[in-house]
């Protein structure tokens, strides 16, 4: 299967005001979607990529992104967190 999910932790940042937001960027060969809203400040993102993706994984942004992660469940593929790949035996129980 060609068609990889990767999901990026993200510091969104307005270059007019300088606020920041914190969430992450979720892009296959097809789409792309992003969520700038999950977390109140930068301490509140996990560390830890799994706790990263549990949270996505729980409260999926929209429709999008649900085909993405569906995706994911369907074909029992892997998915990148940022440049880490994590196999689906891995990230299996988060997923379903």
């Amino acid at each position: 299967m060609a068609n990889k999910i990767t999901i990026q932790p993200t510091q969104f940042i307005d270059l007019r005001s300088g606020e920041s937001s914190f969430g992450y960027r979720i892009y296959d060969e097809y789409s792309c979607v992003y969520n700038n809203i999950l977390y109140s400040n930068k301490e509140a993102v996990p560390s830890d990529d799994l706790d990263f993706l549990a949270d996505i994984a729980k409260n999926p942004f929209n429709k999008e992104m649900r085909e993405m992660l569906e995706f994911v469940v369907d074909y029992k593929q892997g998915i990148f967190i940022g440049d880490a790949w994590y196999e689906w035996k891995i990230i299996k129980d988060i997923m379903t």
